[in-house]
């Protein structure tokens, strides 16, 4: 009968062990304290183990369902993309998985290098990007404006200057008299997108900005639900602020999508957005 009890109340200890739900971690990104060695569990270092990690990539790979991304905002921002995918970068409906920006800025655009640029005479100085399409030109937080030049190249010596103008694989700016777009210097949207999310439920993101990235700031890609931007600015991006597609669903508050070069809201196929107290630029553009 002892045995029995003991067999019982250990039983009982193990049922009561697995229903108490686990807490949440919390992964911190600094990009000027991190160190992508330490353990991201604190958001300053506090030995050769402990201490925020320095890269989206690092914070990403160190979640698990329920966690959140804390980033630091100290003034630069973060280089780089984040993609969450499947049940590992979810959340539940009473937890979800959360990127918190503190209000940092996430940016795809890097200098461009000062042999890349070759002058063709008058002003004109010319690069050859590895990718042609969606190009995004920018200087510091601001984005260059592109020149629409009227019939040919021959009317390119017309174009104002800190324009730039897309012509076959080459992009040609226009500098002052006497300039060099090295001295500016001028950065390159590298990276296609912010932020993807494919195959995610329960997922929060908000206080961030997402810029300058080639394609999108955030990308909903497919089988996505239960998904919440909240505070977030999507802006000067080479084709949209947030594009949602597949059967995935989104709920939009607060934010501002801006300045992107083709659309602020782009929704294909199935996907759906609900927007509310935010502003966008452009009206939704919506593809069947």
């Amino acid at each position: 009968m002892l045995y029995r009890r003991l067999l019982l109340i250990l039983l009982l200890a193990c049922l009561c062990t697995v229903s108490v739900p686990v807490s949440a971690g919390i992964v911190y990104v600094d990009s000027r304290l991190g160190n992508d060695a330490f353990d991201g569990r604190t958001a300053q270092p506090s030995n050769q183990w402990t201490g925020p990690v320095k890269t989206l990539q690092r914070a990403a790979s160190r979640l698990h369902v329920g966690d959140s991304i804390v980033l630091a905002d100290n003034g630069a921002p973060y280089f780089g993309s984040l993609s969450l995918v499947n049940r590992r970068h979810s959340g539940t409906a009473g937890q979800p998985l959360e990127i918190v920006g503190n209000g940092a800025v996430i940016s795809g655009a890097l200098p461009i290098p000062r042999e890349a640029w070759v002058n063709v005479g008058l002003d004109l100085w010319r690069i050859t990007p590895i990718r042609k399409h969606y190009v995004q030109l920018s200087r510091g937080n601001d984005t260059l404006p592109s020149f629409d030049l009227p019939w040919s190249l021959q009317y390119l010596p017309n174009a104002p200057a800190d324009h730039w103008y897309q012509e076959g694989h080459s992009i040609y700016f226009k500098t002052e008299p006497g300039g060099h777009p090295a001295m500016q210097p001028i950065d390159l949207a590298r990276e296609n997108v912010g932020l993807t999310l494919l195959g995610v439920e329960h997922v929060v993101i908000r206080d961030v900005t997402f810029r300058h990235f080639r394609l999108d700031g955030i990308n909903v890609h497919d089988r996505c639900h239960h998904i919440v931007l909240d505070n977030v600015v999507c802006e000067s991006n080479g084709r949209a602020g947030v594009a949602v597609g597949g059967t995935s669903q989104v709920s939009i508050r607060n934010s501002l999508l801006s300045d992107n070069r083709e659309h602020s809201l782009l929704i294909t196929e199935l996907g759906q957005a609900e927007v509310s107290d935010s502003e966008m630029m452009r009206e939704p553009t919506i593809v069947e």
